[in-house]
């Protein structure tokens, strides 16, 4: 089958022209929602309310080596973020116990902060990191958490 001219003229602006608004409305495609995502290390949420797109927490253990961290991407209006990141130990159900935590500030529009630390075998362990965006002198509270992880 042999396109005609015209048709292919159309199709062609066509796809100039969704690429162009693909590129141009990229801040508009990260903002869509979506659940959360969760991986046996990560825990990702979209947000696109306040003023972040998303932020992450993670965890992961080898041998007795805990590396974890948490993650924020803001709006280009967010100047800093200041928060703790905590490790925790699990003591029953729902219930956790901060081993030890790291108070942190960090510049700019994206937040990406991470530690390590020994952990003990047989005891399972969590990251939690309570944070502030902020956007001048307004600040927007949030939480991250990573997936819980029994050190082998």
């Amino acid at each position: 089958m042999k396109l005609k001219p015209k048709f292919l003229f159309i199709l062609t602006i066509t796809a100039c022209l969704l690429i162009s608004l693909t590129q141009a409305s990229a801040m508009e495609i990260t903002q869509v929602k979506v659940p959360f995502y969760i991986s046996d290390n990560l825990i990702i949420t979209p947000r696109d309310e306040g003023c972040l797109f998303g932020s992450g927490g993670w965890l992961s253990i080898t041998g007795t080596k805990a590396s974890f961290g948490a993650t924020a991407e803001g709006y280009s209006s967010v100047t800093k973020f200041t928060g703790k990141l905590y490790l925790q130990e699990k003591t029953g159900p729902n219930s956790f116990t901060t081993v030890d935590y790291w108070d942190f500030t960090q510049f700019g529009d994206t937040m990406d902060y991470s530690q390590t630390y020994t952990v003990q075998k047989g005891k399972t362990y969590r990251m939690y990191c309570p944070f502030t965006a902020w956007v001048g002198s307004d600040s927007y509270l949030y939480s991250a958490y990573s997936p819980e992880k029994t050190c082998n």
